[in-house]
């Protein structure tokens, strides 16, 4: 059997040894018609480019065709990334609490419109005015503006209540505003 579009490639075994191909790899199959290569599910199959990028495949399924003369390997694959051509970074987002290393930030973070953070705003000036020296409930806050329209927010909700209290009264005109966060997501 021909390949139609059959390019040069390398098996990697994953034993180490390397054979040369000749594979025509398609976007869903590899095909290979020399039937007396030993395919393994795990080993890799390695495409040098005109450009000198190497692309590599990582075998998940093999299918041996022998019963016509149509004889030819039908091989899946998963394509790998060779992380060594890839620029990885670290993205630190502590507002979201989110820290990602080496890996890509497809996450969606939600911010509270203006006015919002202009309520929170007044919520953070009665406090310091009417509470002096607590600390705990400033941070109790600030968590629970990082935390407005995630999952975290009832829990942190929770927590500043809980740390507010003592200082109820000052709070009492802000908890139907704050309550309602508790449906935002």
């Amino acid at each position: 059997m021909e390949l139609l579009g059959g390019k040069k490639a390398i098996l990697k075994k994953q034993d180490g040894r390397e054979i040369e191909i000749i594979a025509s790899i398609q976007s869903q199959k590899i095909y290979v018609s020399d039937v007396t290569i030993p395919f393994e599910e795990g080993d890799e199959i390695i495409q040098a480019l005109p450009s000198g990028i190497k692309k590599q495949y990582r075998i998940i399924d093999t299918i041996c065709y022998t019963n016509s003369s149509l004889a030819h390997w039908e091989l899946t694959f998963e394509k790998m990334v060779n992380r060594k051509d890839r620029v990885a970074s670290s993205i630190v987002n502590m507002q979201a609490e989110k820290i990602y290393l080496n890996s890509i930030d497809n996450s969606v973070n939600k911010q509270p419109d203006e006015e919002t953070l202009a309520i929170f705003s007044d919520i953070r000036n009665i406090l310091q005015k009417g509470i002096i020296g607590d600390k705990v409930i400033i941070e109790a806050l600030d968590e629970l503006i990082a935390s407005v329209g995630s999952e975290k927010y009832p829990s942190k909700y929770a927590k500043f209540i809980q740390s507010a209290a003592n200082h109820i009264t000052i709070i009492s005109p802000f908890i139907p505003f704050l309550s309602d966060l508790l449906n935002k997501k």
